[in-house]
């Protein structure tokens, strides 16, 4: 009889045993190669690119571990959204991890414009160039990793991982996705901006680059030939908010701002996070000034940076 039960207990332990063995072992190493197929997360700043690469100079404003930790952050990690051709207008959509039904829209919609009728693409561009319809416009979506969740679904997964490997599926499939290694969250969102800039940059060409959001409406086509005419060096472009007030009120988590970290009582003209259109030239400013500051949280101080350079040209385009 002792013989029986200390065989059954010896069973059960091995059993529990072997479901550790599946959660720490096999589940993890699933998760660990889900994100080193797709979005390799490295310890070390990333510097090679397909197009350019960061100076030296820049890389070298990164003098301590908070500046590299954002630079790295920022990275677009391995098998993201390639870029092989040049492309007139780039566009990026900040997006979600869960906001697949939005980016299935664009896909379906606005994203695809050119595509209908190539004749819309016979006029000659500002550079003499006649584009293919697939490098009018190019729309990818950016993305971070989904906001940690304890809640757990069987075998050590949370909802978040498994967020996120859908979403890895998605990218493998229509390969529109530009991926971070931030966590979802509003105060985030100058990283996700950043992470656009640097992959537009670095890993893309194009003439112009809109930023934008998953929740807005574009209209390529009369937006495309409405740059045609458009200077295609120092160019800014959008609905420029003047004179907009810092938010001082303590309680206002989401847009207050000290006078630590910023002491004029109004911001300087920029564009509204919506939508804007800025050339290349422009984007390598914005990275420039980027490198070396402290993280700002919010896209308007980030943004600001580039009319202080002086010889900007920028448009107030409210109603486009």
């Amino acid at each position: 009889m002792k013989f029986y039960f200390k065989l059954s207990l010896f069973t059960i332990f091995s059993f529990l045993v072997f479901l550790n063995f599946l959660k720490f072992y096999v589940f993890k190493k699933s998760d660990t190669l889900v994100s080193n197929n797709l979005t390799y997360i490295s310890s070390e700043v990333r510097t090679s690119y397909l197009y350019k690469k960061p100076s030296v100079s820049d890389l070298s404003k990164l003098t301590n571990n908070r500046l590299i930790e954002i630079e790295r952050l920022t990275d677009p990690l391995h098998l993201s959204a390639t870029c092989p051709k040049e492309i007139y207008l780039l566009v990026l959509v900040v997006s979600e991890p869960k906001n697949k039904f939005r980016r299935d829209a664009i896909r379906s919609t606005w994203a695809y414009s050119f595509d209908e009728d190539s004749s819309l693409t016979q006029k000659r561009f500002q550079n003499g160039e006649i584009y293919g319809t697939n490098q009018v416009i190019r729309v990818v979506f950016l993305i971070g990793l989904a906001k940690k969740r304890s809640d757990m679904i069987g075998f050590g997964e949370t909802a978040d991982t498994l967020l996120m490997k859908d979403v890895y599926e998605e990218a493998r499939f229509t390969k529109d996705i530009v991926f971070g290694s931030s966590v979802e969250n509003y105060r985030n969102l100058t990283m996700k901006t950043r992470l656009g800039l640097k992959w537009s940059y670095y890993d893309c060409s194009s003439v112009y680059t809109i930023k934008t959001d998953d929740d807005v409406f574009i209209n390529p086509v009369p937006l495309v030939e409405w740059l045609k005419d458009k200077p295609t060096k120092n160019f800014y472009a959008g609905r420029v908010s003047y004179n907009s007030k810092v938010i001082r009120n303590v309680n206002d988590e989401k847009w207050f701002v000290s006078h630590k970290d910023y002491q004029p009582d109004t911001f300087p003209p920029y564009c509204v996070g919506a939508g804007y259109i800025v050339s290349s030239d422009v984007v390598g400013l914005l990275l420039e000034k980027s490198y070396g500051p402290p993280h700002w949280f919010i896209n308007k101080r980030f943004k600001t940076c580039a009319p202080k350079r002086g010889s900007l040209f920028m448009i107030n385009q409210k109603y486009h």
